[in-house]
């Protein structure tokens, strides 16, 4: 008898702990903010990051989260932490987790992550292995439908929006609005702005891995709606891209520009670019190869449009 308890003692010790829910609400003002439930909610997307452990799951009501977030969290193995817009509804636990203290006005609008560009310095950056973001609402060119919404403050430097950093890999994306503030105008200087960049390797590391970007909305961007640099199996899939012009750089010399620009050179790199819409983009092309040996990607069930004479591609 001692021996099974002495077993299972052992057991138990191994095994890793199981993750929580933790909530996120933008104006949540109750001094206890332990981020346990609703009511006592973490009102800082920067505070909540700091509060999780692998395993967690961070459910986020509908608001403003200014200010620059990494989500960097220390890898446990192959744990995930999820994060996930809050719905009201039926099922409880399916829609935002626990009812205490949660009011139905949280869905009313998108979870907004909103902050200032720099030189390659995003709002929303992932830092780290095995990340699940889902907005879980929204289709086609509508900006409002979206559960999750990452934008600018402002365009004062070449920047991104949505950063994964290099060798980062098992990063899912989705139900995201992605919105790169200005696509541009022809003939006038706008700073070049990414909406998702897919980070490059460096020339001792492998590419980025298991990169899922999915029912996204990505629109007005003067430089390109996805920088696909360095990325093994990976899927771009389900996806509403609109709006980009671009300008004229400092001391002459034109943004040119696409919607995926793939750079970096990954052989068998086994990438799915698949079921997207692409709509009104001005530019060297909708999808584009830049300075780079790459095999392995794989496109289909794409579909390309122009509905006004602005766009020239």
């Amino acid at each position: 008898m001692r021996k099974i308890l002495l077993i299972l003692a052992l057991l138990l010790a191994a095994s890793p702990a199981w993750g929580i829910s933790k909530y996120l609400r933008s104006g949540q003002t109750a001094a206890d903010s332990t981020g346990a439930d609703w009511a006592s909610a973490y009102n800082s997307h920067i505070k909540a990051k700091s509060e999780l452990v692998r395993g967690d799951t961070l459910w986020v009501a509908g608001g403003y989260y200014p200010g620059k977030v990494t989500w960097d969290t220390a890898v446990g193995g192959t744990t995930l932490i999820t994060v996930l817009y809050a719905q009201d509804g039926d099922s409880t636990w399916d829609d935002h987790g626990t009812n205490t203290g949660w009011d139905p006005s949280y869905d009313d609008i998108s979870a907004f992550f909103i902050g200032a560009g720099g030189n390659t310095t995003a709002p929303f950056v992932v830092g780290s292995n095995y990340w699940l973001f889902d907005g879980r609402k929204g289709a086609g060119y509508d900006s409002t439908a979206y559960g999750f919404k990452v934008s600018l403050s402002d365009t004062a430097a070449n920047t991104e929006v949505v950063q994964i950093f290099r060798n980062v890999d098992n990063v899912t994306l989705k139900y995201f609005d992605i919105d790169g503030f200005d696509e541009g105008e022809d003939g006038v200087y706008k700073p070049s702005i990414v909406c998702l960049y897919v980070y490059p390797q460096m020339a001792s590391e492998d590419g980025c891995q298991n990169i899922t970007v999915s029912n996204c909305y990505l629109h007005d961007v003067s430089g390109v709606h996805i920088q696909y640099a360095g990325a093994i199996n990976g899927v771009v899939e389900n996806c509403y891209f609109e709006k980009r012009i671009g300008g004229n750089l400092v001391g002459g010399g034109y943004i040119h520009g696409e919607s995926i620009a793939i750079q970096g050179g990954m052989l068998t790199a086994d990438n799915h670019i698949r079921n997207n819409h692409f709509r009104n983009v001005s530019g060297t092309g909708f999808i584009v190869f830049t300075n780079a040996d790459a095999s392995g990607y794989h496109f289909y069930g794409n579909t390309f449009e122009q509905t006004s004479a602005t766009y020239n591609v």
